[in-house]
């Protein structure tokens, strides 16, 4: 392990462990408020880790920096490449994860305008004051909240930064915005407007204050460097910051892991034979049988083209659906790809499809880290073909399961292994690109509302402001998107009017329910 890799993983387990957000090298693990039971979760947390340090080593060590150097020497080590405080002033430096490689390879117009986020109800009793500390609580707790991207030639670098409220706290304009809601939609589009990935202004909130009604906090995060599962846990965060604060008391809770820790995860899974085995299925798909389907349309599909068309189904033909999709050991989400690509098929007739699938689940992860409280880009992506040239009306369904069941089973993998894996890294960027993915969000609806909570979503969204550039493309021609809405499933197209006819992609949404209504609903039911 070099000098600095040892440093940064110490550095992690000591903040972490103490509760602190900067380190001071020239303390000792007890001038730092050490006790000795933190002393033996210092020295299980780097069992955890593989580094190899005893007891008396944290007890005799003067320092960090001494502490540092003795486990230097454990290793096999002699001397160092790097003063300690230097190492620590760069800041920790790691790989971009691999969702975020995907989402930065290629060209995004306008990459710093590019946010998720939304409006909340202020709690009562909350200030600008107030605000400031627990933000610094949610810095010092996220540090994908303060991380920088920098592009050095055909790489990109994510870097830690300090604490610091000033880059994330917007100063609004005005002392009520009781009759002023244009003056709210306008600071939201300025905020939306301010991200600088190269400086680490990744995250921004803005408190509007009214007179007469509820007052309103602006809550937004640069997409690179946190997914829709996180916006949830960011809320979380800060309405848990905002209870510290106005209780004074403190937050004796463990940091959660880091966008570091899972890139360090992945790094040591892709050396594995699970990892090995996952790369040869991922390659045996039939990628040579893919042809990308085509737009109907020349245009240019900007983002302010782009349309949604939806239907759903009822309670009780979900509630058959699921249980279809139990029969045949897949997720409904998967039966519902299923039949769409099968639409999609017999529309551009194109035996098999290609379909790039995001998967939000935090459950599964590389040596099974915990990052279920993690805010970070740490939504999957990978893809499935599907062969639809044996099909028919009756058997899709099995064939579909079979394919599907014989992928690999981590979700992760695909981008795991493409972007961080060297020896068949060239070999996943030769397949294909696939030109339809899906988002199944799964009661995502349910999971934002955030009923019982103290920060509660506020229904301005027109005042929100447009979290994208207008100038910007979707990548993929046809978005499929599915949810459970109330206990029905829901089924739309995202698409951009430029590329595609309104027609067309009715047509598809209406074959793809017809497939599976055709599945579920025996004579009985359709009379």
């Amino acid at each position: 392990m070099e000098y600095k890799d040892l440093v940064n993983e110490i550095g992690e387990i000591w903040k972490s462990t103490l509760n602190l957000n900067e380190i001071m090298p020239s303390q000792s693990f007890f001038e730092c408020g050490g006790d000795s039971l933190l002393a033996v979760r210092f020295l299980s947390k780097c069992a955890e880790s593989n580094i190899p340090i005893s007891a008396k080593q944290l007890y005799t060590a003067i320092s960090l920096e001494d502490l540092i150097n003795m486990i230097y020497k454990n290793i096999g080590q002699e001397g160092k490449s790097e003063d300690m405080v230097s190492v620590l002033e760069k800041g920790l430096r790691h790989q971009l994860l691999p969702t975020q490689e995907r989402w930065v390879d290629g060209s995004i117009i306008d990459i710093n305008h590019f946010n998720l986020g939304g409006l909340f109800y202020a709690p009562k009793g909350v200030t600008i004051s107030i605000l400031k500390k627990a933000i610094e609580i949610v810095l010092s707790r996220q540090e994908a909240l303060r991380t920088s991207y920098k592009k050095s030639g055909n790489e990109w670098i994510a870097k830690v930064l300090p604490v610091d409220t000033a880059k994330v706290l917007m100063v609004a304009k005005h002392s009520s915005y009781d009759d002023r809601l244009e003056d709210i939609e306008k600071e939201c589009t300025e905020a939306q407007q301010s991200m600088d990935l190269e400086k680490g202004i990744v995250f921004k909130m803005m408190y509007f204050p009214f007179e007469r009604s509820i007052g309103r906090i602006l809550i937004i995060g640069h997409h690179l460097t946190l997914d829709g599962f996180s916006i949830n846990v960011l809320a979380d965060e800060i309405e848990k910051a905002i209870k510290v604060v106005m209780s004074a008391e403190e937050l004796n809770e463990t940091p959660p892991l880091q966008p570091y820790h899972y890139s360090k995860a992945v790094e040591k899974w892709v050396k594995s034979k699970e990892a090995q085995e996952d790369a040869r299925k991922w390659l045996s798909l039939p990628w040579d049988s893919i042809t990308s389907i085509k737009p109907e349309k020349q245009g240019k599909g900007l983002l302010t083209s782009i349309k949604t068309l939806k239907n759903s189904f009822s309670s009780e033909e979900t509630k058959l659906l699921a249980s279809l999709a139990d029969t045949y050991k897949i997720r409904l989400s998967e039966l519902l790809l299923g039949a769409a690509a099968f639409a999609i098929s017999k529309w551009s007739n194109q035996k098999v499809q290609g379909i790039d699938v995001y998967y939000h689940g935090r459950d599964e992860s590389p040596n099974n880290i915990d990052i279920s409280k993690t805010i970070a880009f740490i939504l999957n992506t990978y893809p499935i073909l599907l062969d639809y040239q044996e099909f028919t009306q009756s058997n899709w369904v099995e064939h579909i399961a079979k394919q599907i069941q014989s992928l690999p089973m981590n979700k992760y993998s695909f981008d795991a292994l493409k972007y961080y894996d060297s020896s068949v890294k060239d070999k996943f960027f030769n397949v294909p690109k696939n030109k339809i993915r899906y988002n199944f969000r799964g009661h995502m609806k349910r999971i934002i509302q955030r009923e019982e909570c103290l920060l509660k979503p506020a229904p301005d969204v027109e005042l929100f402001g447009r979290n994208r550039s207008p100038y910007q493309t979707e990548k993929y021609f046809l978005m499929l998107e599915g949810d459970i809405v109330e206990g029905s499933l829901s089924f739309g197209i995202k698409y951009s009017t430029d590329l595609f006819n309104e027609e067309t992609i009715q047509s598809l949404i209406n074959e793809t329910m017809r497939l599976l209504i055709d599945v579920v609903k025996p004579k009985e039911l359709v009379e």
